[in-house]
């Protein structure tokens, strides 16, 4: 069945993707990746959240390559989800759906979550993005880091974290996904060496650090 919110956009199945089946969700017409996400955008992002049965998450990786981003062609990656019962991204334990939460226990950058109530239409989500975006580039101002940010949305929550920079040295980039726990490795060999690191501490400044502790640390190259 048609979905009239995809009208402008193009929806590919990603072939060289990390969890199957993974959708990229662009638009037609080339628009920037350093753009924002206006209401269409969000709007079709929402509508596919909710035709998709299984449970499916959305990044967006808002930014010149210091937020993540692997192209300069605005796109949305859509992906199955991978909580467990060892494993939760932090954005699920955000409990209201009114205040923006910006404190989740053990989580050593700066971060915007909230709820969202179950049934709303993409309206009310586009307005509590603005929101949320209204903090985030807040942050990056009083930090004076750019205008570079990560965007995770799920069925029962939406989450911002700014960025600062794109990754751990040249051997690994941080995009949208790594910044909620869910790091996306090429090799063994690359994981072994993250393996190695301080990922709590470097994690701190990919973003922008919370913990006074964190701030000294050199930012990646």
């Amino acid at each position: 069945m048609p979905m009239p919110e995809l009208f402008g956009l193009s929806t590919l199945l990603n072939k060289y993707c990390v969890y199957r089946a993974m959708l990229i969700l662009h638009t037609a017409l080339f628009a920037l990746q350093t753009d924002d996400l206006d209401e269409q955008n969000l709007g079709a992002t929402w509508a596919i959240l909710h035709r998709i049965k299984t449970p499916q998450m959305i990044i967006y990786n808002n930014c010149s390559v210091e937020a993540g981003s692997s192209q300069g062609h605005k796109h949305i990656p859509i992906f199955p989800r991978q909580d467990s019962e060892v494993f939760q991204p932090f954005p699920s334990k955000a409990l209201s759906t009114e205040g923006i939460t910006d404190d989740i226990e053990g989580v050593p950058f700066k971060h915007f979550v909230i709820r969202l109530p179950t049934g709303v239409p993409s309206d009310y989500v586009f307005q509590q993005y603005r929101r949320l975006l209204n903090a985030t580039k807040s942050a990056l101002r009083d930090a004076n880091a750019g205008g570079d940010y990560n965007l995770v949305l799920v069925r029962e929550c939406l989450a911002l974290t700014p960025r600062r920079c794109k990754g751990y040295g040249e051997d690994f980039i941080a995009n949208a996904a790594s910044m909620v726990g869910m790091m996306w490795m090429t090799s063994e060999e690359q994981r072994d060496k993250l393996l190695k690191l301080d990922l709590p501490g470097l994690s701190g400044t990919l973003g922008i650090p919370l913990q006074g502790a964190l701030v000294g640390i050199e930012k990646p190259h």
